[in-house]
């Protein structure tokens, strides 16, 4: 599957008033913005084409069930492909 760029990781929404649960759905949705990030920098930069979530993991230092769960939906098991050329307007 080819992904578009630039690239969206999905964010978590939550209702609750429970500043506890607020909390976590902040801090979850800070590393789905620092994944876009490093992922749209590099294809920007012309670095990348095939993303790679054994590198995101390693260079974002992230906890490899998290990069999993949100960013391996649009990918095969070591990775996915973007086309900087298939833009979201």
């Amino acid at each position: 599957m080819i992904s578009t760029y630039p690239y969206r990781v999905e964010r978590e929404h939550s209702y609750s008033s429970n500043p506890r649960i607020q909390t976590k759905v902040r801090e979850h949705n800070a590393i789905c913005a620092k994944i876009e990030n490093w992922i749209n920098e590099q294809i920007r930069n012309g670095r990348k084409r095939v993303v790679y979530y054994e590198e995101v993991n390693r260079v974002l230092c992230l906890p490899a069930e998290f990069l999993g769960r949100k960013v391996m939906i649009d990918g095969g098991h070591n990775g996915f492909t973007i086309d900087p050329d298939i833009q979201v307007r």
